[in-house]
């Protein structure tokens, strides 16, 4: 029962609940609320079809996240096909450079793909941020109600 809240009625009428993920947390103690809530969503936002929830039409759902995704692998595919043609050219034509050159290529092509891919997975998060903080703000509104 340590679990949960345990705080008396007057505390959590001056404090209240906030709720994180679906669930109530008291202001006070930090803990889950005893009773389940009737506002704690059933089914996550975005979750489903995501080609049904393109057709939403009162954005009830995002399914940029998961589109996010997908964009995330496409790129890494991308940015890993770039990086092993740059160094199988450099490699087939290394008669025609100076060793060093190549060797030199050969360091610093693998180290700007993972820089890319650093830059281009941070991207993304900073976006899907937006989109969880504007989740929470939603869920913080619908609590209120």
């Amino acid at each position: 029962m340590g679990a949960f809240c345990t705080c008396t009625v007057d505390i959590i009428s001056k404090s209240g609940f906030s709720m994180r993920e679906g669930i109530a947390y008291c202001n006070h103690c930090s803990k889950p609320e005893v009773s389940s809530s009737s506002n704690t969503p059933v089914k996550a936002q975005g979750a489903g079809n995501l080609i049904t929830d393109l057709f939403d039409f009162k954005f009830e759902k995002f399914v940029s996240v998961a589109y996010f995704q997908l964009l995330y692998a496409i790129s890494v595919i991308l940015w890993t096909i770039v990086a092993v043609v740059a160094l199988f050219f450099f490699w087939s034509y290394s008669s025609d450079l100076s060793g060093g050159l190549v060797f030199l290529f050969t360091l610093v092509i693998p180290g700007v793909y993972f820089l890319v891919l650093i830059y281009t997975r941070m991207s993304i998060e900073l976006i899907v941020n937006f989109f969880q903080i504007g989740k929470d703000i939603k869920s913080l509104r619908d609590a209120d109600q």
